[in-house]
């Protein structure tokens, strides 16, 4: 059977409409959306401050992840209670991505234009913004994507009035799953950008 060229340019047309992994993706990759962004609480958000003003100690920094003991900052680093409510929503709202995508969805811009209203706000914050990919792929390939998608968030912070230098991006690749297991359901979880808070010096 003979594929006439009006129907091979509308099948090409379709397969970039696809992103960046085009005809190429396989599995269903794309059928999925990324996760709905749910604000819940930090698991790094401990007891609240007492009543009367008293500060807290909180940890943001993603000392999980590695990320803390810094030496420009405090050890444990003490937050009024106003400042640890507004740290623990900067962090516990994530963003996700598309398979082999770095591209913003308009979820995760509206996340990022909450968390630019606060940084606005709170300007002895700063943020390192990490960025994960699924299992799949190479540990370079996938360090180099986590980096284009952090960078995808801090640019549009940026982008949004958030001086540059309170902002960080690193990549974590595929070492930090946040969901174990195969398939989409676990995958679409790990595509994603976390965001951790520090009060400069």
């Amino acid at each position: 059977m003979k594929i006439r060229p009006r129907l091979l340019c509308a099948l090409a047309a379709l397969c970039g409409m696809a992103g960046a992994g085009g005809c190429a993706a396989s599995g269903g990759d794309f059928s999925f959306p990324p996760p709905t962004p749910q604000i819940t609480p930090s698991p790094y958000l401990e007891e609240p401050a007492e009543a009367g003003g008293q500060s807290a100690v909180h940890d943001f920094s993603g000392a999980a992840y590695g990320l803390g003991g810094d030496p420009a900052y405090g050890e444990d680093e003490v937050w009024a209670p106003e400042e640890a409510e507004a740290a623990s929503f900067i962090h516990a709202a994530k963003i996700y991505f598309y398979f082999d995508s770095a591209d913003l969805t308009e979820e995760a811009r509206e996340v990022l234009r909450q968390k630019a209203a606060i940084l606005l706000e709170k300007r002895q914050f700063s943020v390192t913004v990490t960025g994960h990919a699924d299992e799949r792929g190479t540990e370079d390939y996938n360090l180099a994507l986590g980096e284009r998608r952090a960078r995808a968030a801090l640019e549009y912070m940026i982008s949004l009035g958030v001086p540059a230098d309170r902002l960080r991006a690193l990549s974590l690749g595929k070492k930090f799953p946040l969901v174990g297991g195969k398939g989409e359901s676990a995958w679409s979880q790990n595509r994603r950008d976390e965001f951790f808070v520090r009060k400069m010096p």
